[in-house]
């Protein structure tokens, strides 16, 4: 989730490979907004959540169904010991916007309701929610817009248009602006 230094390269990398042409049309001032983002999740990470085995990339084409049952979970490469409100965070991100990237409070509360029957959040997990979604918006945003200018055309994957998680990150840093963090810091 949040490794200083990964998180570091990933927005040195995207500064440096992504050209300023491709940043200004998906959205201007898009890698200052990134970094001040990073700057503020750094000061306010929920570093004493609860931790253990996440996914780390549990979006619907990771997921296999039958008959309205999961019937299997592929794609471990992102899997990791971390923050366990983090794989919910980009659960969230993944399974609770529609085609046009409208937040669905239907499935967030579903997904909620699952997550809770299963693994009850604590009062911390649920404060911190809407800034580890934030992470996790930020976190695809950053690798997509990576991808999108840096796949080599014979690559074996169709690389994702960031625009989608520059909308989400949007979303949930709205959200985290109306939350005091600052009266959580140790």
């Amino acid at each position: 989730s949040l490794s200083i230094k990964g998180w570091e390269t990933l927005i040195k990398n995207c500064n440096k490979n992504v050209p300023i042409s491709v940043l200004d049309k998906l959205q201007p001032n898009l890698m200052k907004d990134i970094q001040n983002s990073f700057d503020f999740f750094v000061k306010f990470w929920p570093h004493d959540l609860p931790k253990g085995f996440i996914h780390g990339d549990l979006f619907p084409d990771n997921v296999f169904f039958v008959n309205n049952k999961i019937s299997g979970v592929i794609d471990f490469y992102f899997s990791c010991t971390d923050i366990l409100t983090y794989d919910l965070a980009i659960a969230i991100n993944a399974w609770c916007f529609d085609k046009k990237n409208n937040f669905k409070n239907k499935n967030y509360k579903s997904l909620l309701r699952g997550y809770n029957s299963k693994r009850r959040l604590s009062d911390d997990e649920k404060f911190f929610l809407p800034l580890l979604c934030q992470a996790a918006a930020l976190r695809f945003l950053l690798t997509r817009l990576f991808d999108w200018v840096n796949t080599p055309n014979e690559a074996n994957v169709v690389p994702k248009n960031p625009e989608e998680y520059i909308i989400k990150h949007k979303y949930f840093k709205k959200l985290v602006g109306k939350i005091n963090y600052t009266d959580n810091l140790k």
